[in-house]
């Protein structure tokens, strides 16, 4: 079942995160960092009472919720010693409280994609995609600390896991990292050191369902990915019906007279120009991956967004199974699976 939880004006793709299990929602609008309840179904703006102003950080880049630590994680431009912007990366709890600053001098482009905790508690592992032109990477941001209760980390250093990419969006799970490429159109899988990467899915438009970006009838239900494979067939149905009028069009010009061969040809042309319209609706769309995720149905599955195709999707880690789950309205930016093992922080 679909519903709106909330609804709330965002400066920027990226800039907003829900916290199903607190059933909140983050976002950023014009320099402030911002939270809100929310309830399944409304469809109403956060009234201003309702509104919690946490922090003023300025432009923001990015924003990352993670729940099990209760913390949220940004990146924000700014500016240097000598005046070149620049980007920051900084964490605070769900409160607004306990901000720090985990990393300076980062590229403008940078973006926090993802954060997993491991080592009973002592190790922090971040991942940053960089998308600066002449620096496109992914890099690794490593905390230790000797106990989880340590108020600092003993040691704090980055790491370039990969070179010549920049992820759109990344789930660490098991022994490897799944991530998005929407300029590539790829989705991927690596090591979590970076290596033995294998590419899962590419979404291209002359690949049938479940990612060939034709767009659905504007009546589509968002819940019923059947409807996908039966829209499918009606364009190849309709492709059919086109080419046997231009075949049929072709044999009157062979069997015509000379002066019925030009209205032949004529049909025969506008059979041409209705084929190639259907295939430009059918290429209007183009795939863009965007949110990625991993998780446990009756198998471990990968779950994602495509923002281009207007779908959520779904397949087995190893990228066979590949099966559509929604096709939206709309333009979904990420995806979220939520599945609580006892009980996260709540601060």
């Amino acid at each position: 079942v679909a519903a709106t939880a909330v609804r709330v004006p965002v400066s920027a793709p990226g800039q907003l995160v829900i916290d199903t299990f607190d059933k909140r929602v983050y976002w950023a609008e014009q320099g402030a960092l911002w939270r809100a309840r929310f309830a399944p179904g409304s469809a109403d703006f956060p009234p201003e009472a309702a509104r919690e102003r946490l922090l003023s950080p300025g432009t923001l880049l990015s924003l990352y919720l993670h729940r099990p630590t209760a913390r949220l994680y940004w990146c924000q431009q700014e500016a240097d010693e000598d005046g070149a912007l620049g980007a920051s990366l900084r964490r605070a709890y769900l409160d607004g409280s306990g901000e720090e600053v985990v990393g300076r001098g980062l590229p403008l482009q940078t973006r926090v994609l993802s954060a997993v905790v491991g080592g009973e508690g002592t190790l922090t592992t971040v991942y940053l995609a960089v998308a600066q032109p002449g620096n496109v990477s992914l890099l690794q941001l490593l905390e230790a600390k000797h106990a989880p209760s340590d108020a600092q980390p003993t040691n704090r250093t980055f790491h370039t896991l990969l070179r010549g990419v920049a992820p759109t969006a990344l789930a660490a799970h098991g022994g490897h990292l799944y991530f998005t490429v929407a300029a590539a159109r790829t989705m991927r899988r690596c090591d979590l050191d970076g290596g033995n990467c294998v590419t899962l899915h590419t979404f291209s438009g002359v690949l049938p369902l479940p990612w060939a970006p034709s767009p659905p009838p504007d009546t589509v239900a968002p819940d019923a990915p059947a409807v996908g494979a039966q829209y499918t067939a009606a364009i190849a149905g309709a492709a059919a019906n086109v080419s046997a009028q231009a075949e049929g069009a072709a044999d009157a010009i062979t069997a015509a007279t000379a002066a019925e061969a030009g209205v032949a040809a004529t049909a025969a042309a506008a059979a041409a120009a209705r084929a190639a319209a259907a295939a430009a609706v059918a290429a209007a769309v183009i795939s863009s991956p965007a949110g990625v995720v991993v998780g446990r149905a009756e198998e471990e599955e990968v779950v994602w967004a495509d923002t281009g195709a207007r779908r959520v999707l779904s397949s087995a880690t190893d990228g066979m199974a590949a099966r559509p789950l929604w096709w939206l309205t709309w333009r979904p930016e990420a995806v979220q699976l939520s599945s609580y093992r006892g009980a996260p922080s709540s601060k």
